[in-house]
């Protein structure tokens, strides 16, 4: 079965990205043939990981700059490959984009995965709808609220954005050195939070929470993005 996995956000180290990965591994060992699709030139720790997977990879499928011109590269690229499933990876009813361009090209199975309970889209959005109700034919959320807010009163499937536990068992030697490192005593209660500096993550909140807490807790916050400097600031004031 061919399957052409479209991100409508950039393949990088963000939620959506993580979980089409997770997911691909294991289609992959079940002989599935995958295709992503992303807007962005990927390349990093992405790039190898979809290189080890053995994935095509098909870049700067950028929606935004010039929609028609994408419309027929999506379209083109469904015809000549004969694409089983697409599945769509976003938030609107914007996906109606691909999902028509399949539905042109003739793929039988359109999926739209909702990730999210918001869009920057509104007035596309609700322009949309009708005509996405037309084209989509599979329906997948991350949860029920992120469900419920794409596909009205429309059945759906929930996948949630599971990980490996594998990779996160407790490693009582790296606990010992990161301590150590980070001068934190064995008897001060640690919190740690992984992810990305946005809105959704909303770091603000742990940063005036823990203010609150009393002296036996430490917080340290990991990654980047458009509010690291913003929160940066924010710990060095409360520090003050």
């Amino acid at each position: 079965m061919k399957i052409f996995i479209i991100n409508t956000v950039g393949l990088e180290e963000n939620g959506i990205s993580t979980f089409i990965l997770n997911t691909c591994k294991e289609l992959i060992k079940h002989n599935y043939d995958i295709t992503i699709g992303a807007p962005n030139h990927v390349s990093g720790e992405i790039q190898k990981q979809v290189n080890d997977l053995g994935i095509t990879l098909i870049g700067h499928l950028n929606r935004n700059q010039e929609p028609i011109r994408y419309f027929f590269k999506i379209y083109r690229l469904c015809r000549q490959n004969q694409y089983d499933v697409v599945h769509v990876n976003g938030n609107s009813t914007t996906m109606a984009i691909e999902l028509a361009a399949a539905k042109l090209a003739g793929v039988k199975v359109r999926v739209a995965h909702s990730h999210n309970t918001t869009t920057r889209h509104v007035k596309a959005n609700q322009l949309l709808r009708p005509f996405f109700e037309m084209v989509v034919n599979g329906r997948i959320a991350c949860n029920q609220a992120a469900g419920k807010w794409l596909f009205k009163s429309k059945d759906f499937v929930i996948i949630e954005n599971g990980i490996d536990f594998d990779k996160y068992k407790l490693n009582q030697n790296v606990r010992t050195k990161i301590r150590s490192k980070l001068g934190i005593s064995d008897d001060k209660i640690l919190i740690g939070h992984i992810g990305k500096f946005n809105s959704q993550k909303n770091q603000e909140f742990l940063i005036e929470l823990a203010e609150k807490l009393d002296d036996r807790y430490r917080v340290i916050l990991i990654g980047n993005g458009v509010n690291l400097k913003k929160d940066r600031l924010l710990v060095e004031k409360k520090a003050c």
